[in-house]
């Protein structure tokens, strides 16, 4: 029915995977996806594997992505709900002796709420892995006169919820595991956050084409926000720095 919806690409090219959707003929609003593995030989690519689940419900296959080494496969499914109601999650497929993937990870959103849709875009870079929540929270702690004012020698916050803003949450590499670093999101309201993400290196960029800017006092739409990470910190706190 359709091929070629969600792809990627390791960085030597010689591992490519895609979706494809195929006809469900009990219910076509539901997306029957499978993700096809190629490898190149020559000047070519060829069929090499073929992904797939027991549960077409979930969504998924909605995003996918592959390491730059092309020994690790992201698979997200945002409507899983076996935690809370399509709250999501994201399969992780690794490279095994014989040169086949096969199911190691299953990453699950820290956030328990509803409809967090955890999965719903993934992006690998080296030994990160970005994946955003279409329905997660954004918190943002408010501030007082440009911080000048501190309550209880800032041991007290105060934080605004912006619900369903999206949200990003980042995975390190450790012993071929994923494991969980921190959550992100923008320090303004917005919408959609997340769902147009690139990861190149230590830097995590956005695109918010809705976002009003106002740039010498025009107001306009759309940006693109850069995160990126504290190159000369210790792994433990080799944390997301949000764009200035």
């Amino acid at each position: 029915e359709e091929f070629g919806r969600e792809f990627d690409v390791s960085s030597d090219a010689n591992v490519l995977i895609s979706t494809a959707r195929y006809l469900n003929a009990e219910d076509s609003s539901i997306p029957n996806r499978r993700v096809v593995v190629y490898r190149k030989n020559d000047n070519h690519y060829e069929y090499h594997q073929l992904l797939e689940t027991d549960d077409i419900t979930e969504n998924w296959a909605e995003s996918i992505a592959i390491s730059e080494d092309g020994k690790k496969i992201a698979i997200g499914a945002p409507d899983n709900s076996v935690d809370t109601i399509r709250g999501g999650c994201v399969y992780i497929y690794i490279q095994n002796s014989d040169g086949k993937f096969v199911k190691n990870q299953t990453i699950r959103s820290i956030d328990l709420a509803p409809n967090t849709r955890f999965g719903s875009k993934l992006d690998f870079d080296g030994n990160t892995l970005a994946i955003s929540s279409k329905g997660g929270d954004l918190e943002r702690v408010t501030t007082i006169d440009k911080s000048q004012t501190i309550f209880d020698n800032g041991n007290t916050e105060f934080k605004v919820i912006d619900n369903d803003s999206g949200l990003v949450s980042v995975y390190e590499t450790v012993n071929d595991t994923l494991l969980y670093s921190q959550d992100f999101g923008y320090n303004k309201d917005t919408q959609d956050f997340g769902s147009i993400m690139l990861v190149k290196k230590n830097h995590v960029y956005l695109g918010l084409p809705k976002q009003q800017v106002s740039t010498n006092n025009i107001l306009d739409k759309g940006l693109i926000a850069e995160y990126r990470k504290n190159p000369n910190a210790r792994p433990a706190n080799n944390k997301i720095i949000p764009p200035t």
